[in-house]
Parts: C-alpha cells; sequence; structure tokens
C-alpha cells in the first residue's frame, strides 16, 4: 500500500494527460495485460456529457469508419454474474474519466513518455497502408473521393513520428468528420472544392488551402508521446476553409 508521504510525492510529479490521452494510455496497459504481463487493470468511471456515468475497466480505444469510441468491460451488472457485459460509448461525449485506486498504477500514470519495448515498429509502407485505408472508409462513409498524402521530405526521422502520424492523419479525418456534421460553409466547401489533404511537418500547427489542396502543418511529430489536437486541427481546417 502507497504510504500518503508516498502519494504526495507521486501528485507532485504526476503529468497531465487529456482525456482522450490517458483512455489510450489505458488501453495499453490492457494490451500489456492480454500479453501475459503482471500489470493491474483499474476501474474507472466516465462521465458523459449528459452526465450519465459509466464503470467498468478500458478493453480497447479505436477509431473504425473514424469514429473513435471507447469499449469498457463493465463488471457490476444489476443481477448479471458472471458480469460479460461490454460497453460502446462515443470518445467525443466523455467528460471526464476518473481512475479508482490509482495509486495501482501510480509507475504507469507518472511516466511521461510511456512506450512498452514491444511496441511495434512503424515504417513508412504502414503509414501508407493506413492511410489507404481510412480514406477508403472514410470517403464511403462520407460519398467523397478525397485523396491524403504526406509531405515526405518534411516528416522527421525516427519511429515516433511514424507513429505519431498514423495518430495525426486519424486526427484529421475525425475533424472534418465533425465539419461535414455541422452542414456550414465549411462542409459546402469541403465537399464541393477540396480534393486532397497533404499533411507536413512544421514548427507550427495550422491549415491552408490552395487550389482544391488541404494543407494541414503538424508540429512536433517527433516528441516521444505526441497528443494530437482534435479541436486545434479542426478550427485551422474551418479557418482556411471560410477564407475562400
Amino acid at each position: 500500500m502507497m504510504s500518503q508521504h508516498e502519494w504526495n510525492g507521486f501528485l507532485a510529479t504526476l503529468p497531465v494527460r487529456t482525456v482522450n490521452a490517458i483512455l489510450s494510455d489505458l488501453a495499453m496497459l490492457r494490451a500489456q495485460y492480454n500479453a501475459g504481463r503482471k500489470v493491474s487493470l483499474p476501474l474507472v468511471q466516465v462521465t458523459l456529457s449528459s452526465g450519465q456515468q459509466l464503470e467498468g475497466y478500458v478493453v480497447a480505444v479505436d477509431s473504425p469508419r473514424n469514429e473513435e469510441t471507447l469499449v469498457l468491460h463493465s463488471p457490476r451488472g444489476e443481477h448479471r454474474f458472471p458480469h460479460y457485459d461490454l460497453i460502446y460509448v462515443r470518445t467525443n461525449a466523455i467528460m471526464s474519466v476518473s481512475i479508482l485506486d490509482a495509486h495501482t498504477i501510480a509507475k504507469f500514470l507518472n511516466d511521461k513518455a510511456h512506450i512498452p519495448a514491444e511496441q511495434e515498429i512503424v515504417t513508412r509502407i504502414d503509414v501508407k497502408r493506413f492511410i489507404a485505408q481510412y480514406m477508403d472508409d472514410f470517403n464511403t462513409l462520407k460519398k467523397l473521393n478525397l485523396t491524403c498524402d504526406i509531405d515526405w521530405d518534411t516528416i522527421p526521422a525516427g519511429a515516433s513520428a511514424l507513429r505519431n502520424l498514423k495518430e495525426e492523419v486519424a486526427t484529421v479525418l475525425d475533424a472534418l468528420t465533425e465539419i461535414m456534421d455541422e452542414e456550414d460553409k465549411g462542409y459546402e466547401v469541403l465537399t464541393s472544392s477540396v480534393c486532397g489533404i497533404i499533411l507536413k511537418s512544421h514548427e507550427h500547427s495550422g491549415a491552408a488551402f490552395e487550389e482544391g489542396t488541404l494543407t494541414i502543418l503538424c508540429p512536433y511529430l517527433d516528441a516521444p508521446r505526441r497528443i494530437s489536437d482534435r479541436e486545434g486541427i479542426k478550427r485551422a481546417i474551418e479557418e482556411a476553409l471560410q477564407a475562400v
């Protein structure tokens, strides 16, 4: 059991993560558990924007068909035993996450750049395949024919940049999905004028639209544990499209 002194020391150095980032980290912890490593799985309480609370163990976080979704194993179904209930919830409906008995995973939470040794090696080919699949799903869902490419000359070398690049592509398409769902001027330009998307590394974040191409500027791709800013990307795209 962690002492009060140890707990205070843990809190003094605890890095702050976004809600989506901590969910992804907990899904990573589940993957280590599934691989047979001796790790603790914490019970979490998820509060939705509606005020509803859900409780369970994080199973996975993924973005099938460009809709990021959390899967929870619920251990407390009423009058049900054993408890084999699963909960699927869109992460953009989540306002907060409570980690119960967080001291049991203190070392995991306090690792500012937690990348397991067994993390898969990502290559440029992996990124291209990932983009092709994501774009196929996105275009089918939205009835579009957009292309997506990478300005490889600007991308930093190393596995971290390639891992982060995959996450950045998913985040950009999530932002585009939200813009299309709002059906404002950005939606009109996106559906009538945008033919392709290009992601390039840059010291500042932002977006630009010219001659049918939407360019997304991505900073810090080489960071060991970069968190994509979906809201910031969405605002940058909206500003670029509004200028048309």
